[in-house]
């Protein structure tokens, strides 16, 4: 998505953006780190690196 307007606004849509977590969110414990901590939708962030993804035993 390359218009930030557009962006935004998607992101502007959802109702649970990090600052609040839904009922069926469980607290974490000390230490721990809860998916509703972080932006809805994900953000994406250009990086440069290679990144590799396997699958089981399978090899690239």
């Amino acid at each position: 998505m390359d218009d930030p307007d557009a962006l935004e606004l998607a992101r502007a849509q959802w109702r649970w953006r990090g600052k609040n977590r839904p009922a069926l969110a469980e607290v974490p414990k000390q230490s721990q780190m809860s998916v509703w901590d972080f932006p809805r939708p994900p953000e994406l962030i250009r990086d440069k690196r290679e990144i590799v993804v396997r699958w089981g035993k399978a090899l690239p």
